[in-house]
């Protein structure tokens, strides 16, 4: 799984090695998601112990506040634009070029919606020539990557946050962390429909739709920005689903047990 994201393609299979050893040598191995587990069963060839401990979130920094007037001005985004985030790496497969070839769509629809990407990536230089060759330079706005301290700031821009990623093998085992950070700020969330994702963040209750193709996806997005209740709704949902489930505090607290039950089976040897 991690050697999949190493960019350059000379250190995937070195990173790969790498992970073959450290997975079969170790006590224990959390996983956060269930395709997870199984990928590194196989890494390790069933030699350790893996147990499932879904994501955190620092829900003392991401949380819903009024955006900011300073990034708001900076970014040229009014209180009448209704904002789509992207927020995190532009990795080849994230999906956002292809959302920008359906934007005039989404313009027809919401002619007051602005497409905001906030990160930098492989597909960064793209994106920038989708933008002007579809002369969307005025709806769609990069701001390359943004000092951490900020981010909550962008997503509190939001009124939909998204995660457009393809979908193959290696998306299918992941949880992309700005999902979570989406919620707790109490965002609605449009992603694909990714099994490992879907599994570990239940559609609605969890304050995520997932649709499984770009076309789905771009008519959700429409039918959202059309619907405060349903807005309000999701956003609800995922709010309490990240504060109940998926805090740092939470999370902290099974880790914590894990290493005690360690511990314990050390001390007996």
């Amino acid at each position: 799984m991690l050697h999949e994201l190493v960019p350059y393609s000379f250190l995937r299979f070195p990173t790969y090695i790498l992970e073959k050893i450290v997975y079969s040598r170790v006590d224990k191995i959390i996983a956060i998601t269930y395709d997870l587990i199984e990928y590194c069963k196989k890494l390790s060839n069933n030699k350790t112990e893996i147990e499932l401990v879904p994501l955190g979130v620092d829900t003392q920094f991401f949380y819903p506040k009024n955006p900011s007037s300073s990034i708001r001005k900076k970014w040229n985004i009014t209180k009448n634009d209704k904002v789509i985030l992207y927020l995190g790496r532009l990795y080849t497969f994230s999906g956002i070029d292809r959302l920008i070839l359906k934007f005039p769509h989404i313009l027809s629809e919401v002619p007051e919606a602005k497409f905001l990407i906030v990160g930098r990536g492989e597909l960064l230089e793209k994106i920038k020539d989708l933008i002007k060759s579809t002369r969307l330079e005025d709806k769609v706005i990069v701001t390359g990557q943004q000092p951490y301290l900020l981010v909550p700031d962008f997503i509190n821009l939001a009124d939909i946050c998204i995660n457009p990623f393809k979908i193959f093998d290696m998306t299918n085992k992941i949880v992309p962390t700005k999902i979570y950070q989406y919620l707790s700020c109490g965002k609605p969330v449009v992603s694909s429909n990714l099994r490992g994702t879907k599994r570990m963040l239940p559609p609605y209750q969890s304050g995520v739709v997932y649709e499984d193709n770009i076309d789905s996806l771009v008519n959700k997005i429409i039918d959202l920005l059309k619907n405060q209740n349903k807005l309000k709704e999701l956003s609800k949902n995922g709010l309490k689903f990240i504060r109940g489930k998926h805090s740092n505090e939470i999370v902290a607290e099974k880790i914590e047990g894990i290493i005690e039950t360690l511990k314990k089976k050390k001390e007996k040897i």
